[in-house]
């Protein structure tokens, strides 16, 4: 299961179920959503704890993504939550992604939302031109997380 929420240019993805060939088209056609034609938005990932590793449907669908929509993106930060071998199979299975795609968007792993927070406001900022507090974006991932 994938929910997708957006706010201003920033989109929240957070997932609770494996990623598939029909989760990335949904990841793809909020690309398509009113007001986002001629702006680049950022993409935040949140996957929880134990979730099944993206089918090859998902990879191949991500694969196309990055690599035709790629000047459309700002930042990708994806944060993948637990420790241990299951979190270091789907942080290898994100690198991977990252390496089949273009280098012209910021794109980051971390292990909690608070180190996204950090980063993420300077980084879309500078460059989409859109600022947004560390604090709207905290809220923002509370409120997608608790949903």
């Amino acid at each position: 299961m994938l929910r997708v929420t957006a706010w201003e240019n920033v989109v929240l993805c957070v997932w609770s179920g494996q990623a598939t060939g029909q989760a990335a088209h949904v990841v793809l056609t909020s690309m398509d959503r009113p007001g986002a034609a001629g702006r680049r938005s950022s993409y935040v990932h949140i996957i929880r704890d134990q979730l099944a590793l993206p089918d090859a449907d998902a990879r191949t669908g991500f694969t196309q993504l990055l690599r035709k929509r790629h000047a459309e993106l700002g930042c990708v930060a994806i944060v993948v939550g637990g420790t241990g071998f299951w979190a270091s199979a789907m942080r290898n299975a994100v690198i991977g992604l990252r390496l089949l795609g273009p280098r012209d968007f910021e794109f980051r792993l971390y292990g909690t939302a608070d180190e996204l927070v950090e980063w993420l406001p300077a980084a879309h900022q500078r460059l989409t031109g859109v600022s947004i507090a560390p604090v709207t974006l905290r809220q923002l991932l509370s409120t997608a997380q608790e949903t």
